[in-house]
């Protein structure tokens, strides 16, 4: 039986050598330099079908990353010690309504952010992203809004900034200004906060970061039904549309002539109203949510001369399987990425 263990152990041994092959290791990254490259070439012609020409380069996207990961990293040592609160109030229809807001463990004033991680996710169970945003100093909050991917979920986020703002007993740890995160199918909030004038004055807000976008609700109905219908598509991709397709014809939609819930739940409905600096930010390879919704987002702010800017990140973006992200090299390039455009965009218009 010794014996026996021991053999094994010296097999177990000499696989882990042949899984570090440096040969391997080399096949591994080329193959993902020409992912890379596909998606580059990707990028350029979804920007000539959009007569896009001002997203960053291939260069200043590698120096944006270079020049922020340092001191992402340096202030994320504290993540431990972010500390979450919970908080009751009262919205606009006198319901009462749960959130949590995270941030650093000390009384500084600081930015408050409306976070919405988007459909789906548990309150309590707060997206990495909203605590890395915390953490890299600010006040992030979320609410359980019982309305997601509607109009009156964006109500509660603003009621709920107002009560934080103004009635909230640690209201001293909010500074003077605001600003708002959305990623995917909570970025109502951050267009119907961005294109509300009087929101935006007595909260001080000063910029929104729309990270893949449902662009047109219907329009994200239309792709959900019809990917479903292919038989060789990710399964966590199936799994996710699935759910949301469940939710969507639970609220009693079927199709998308029933087009009041689409309307008034849509980005895009709002961008002409836009009133605040917005970042755009959408992974090339999403296939959850495409990234044709933000390019069209985009390209009509531009044409309605709103301050906006876009950014297409390779792989799949916040979209890509969690478990993957840290096997998968694109995937966490996706992922940081994705926090340091938030970041410094945030820092420019928040810390100035």
């Amino acid at each position: 039986m010794y014996r026996y263990e021991k053999r094994a152990c010296r097999f177990e041994s000499k696989e882990k050598k042949t899984s570090t092959n440096p040969f391997r290791t080399i096949k591994n990254l080329a193959e993902i330099g020409m992912e890379l490259i596909d998606q580059i070439i990707i990028k350029n012609r979804l920007e000539d079908i959009y007569c896009i020409n001002d997203t960053p380069s291939l260069f200043s996207f590698v120096m944006k990353n270079a020049l922020y990961l340092p001191s992402i990293i340096w202030k994320l040592r504290k993540l431990n010690e972010t500390k979450s609160e919970r908080f009751w109030y009262l919205n606009s229809r006198n319901e009462a309504i749960e959130g949590i807001m995270y941030g650093p463990n000390d009384e500084r004033p600081l930015p408050l952010i409306a976070f919405d991680s988007g459909y789906k996710r548990d309150l309590f169970n707060f997206s990495i992203v909203g605590k890395v945003i915390a953490c890299l100093g600010y006040r992030a909050f979320s609410v359980r809004s019982r309305n997601e991917l509607k109009e009156i979920e964006a109500e509660d986020y603003i009621d709920a900034a107002e009560f934080l703002r103004n009635k909230y007993e640690k209201r001293k740890k909010i500074g003077d200004k605001s600003g708002v995160v959305g990623i995917s199918g909570g970025n109502i909030v951050v267009y119907k906060m961005c294109s509300n004038q009087e929101f935006i004055e007595r909260n001080n807000l000063k910029c929104g970061v729309s990270i893949s976008p449902f662009a047109d609700l219907a329009e994200q109905f239309k792709y959900t039904k019809e990917t479903l219908k292919k038989e060789n598509i990710n399964e966590h991709t199936r799994k996710v549309l699935e759910d949301y397709n469940k939710y969507v014809e639970s609220l009693g939609v079927n199709d998308t002539t029933d087009d009041s819930i689409f309307v008034n739940g849509s980005p895009i409905t709002y961008v002409n109203e836009l009133r605040i600096p917005l970042l755009i930010e959408h992974g090339i390879r999403d296939d959850i949510v495409p990234v044709t919704g933000s390019l069209n987002i985009y390209s009509m702010a531009t044409k309605a001369r709103k301050e906006v800017e876009l950014v297409l990140i390779p792989g799949k973006g916040v979209h890509g399987d969690m478990k993957e992200w840290r096997r998968d090299l694109i995937g966490t390039i996706s992922l940081i990425s994705s926090i340091i455009y938030a970041y410094s965009f945030m820092k420019k218009h928040l810390d100035c």
